[in-house]
């Protein structure tokens, strides 16, 4: 069983994109989530700093790069 604890732990590590998480905790991260209000909370706050950093992210890339350049990968 997952506790609070230990999703909290989750959400700090993975962020709050289940698809990112370990394939063992996905099910019952959706459960708890289903049952829990504070589960929920948590993802969304994690949900929301990962559109920070998301954001962030493509501003430094526009930033460092011209337009029509890109960097190889």
């Amino acid at each position: 069983m997952l506790t609070l604890k230990r999703f909290e732990e989750l959400v700090q590590s993975y962020g709050g994109d289940l698809a990112r998480w370990p394939e063992e905790s996905r099910r019952e991260a959706g459960r708890l989530l289903q049952s829990s209000s504070e589960a929920r909370a948590l993802v969304n706050a994690a949900r929301e700093l990962d559109e920070a950093i998301e954001a962030a992210s493509a501003q430094k890339h526009a930033e460092d790069w011209p337009p029509g350049e890109e960097a190889a990968e």
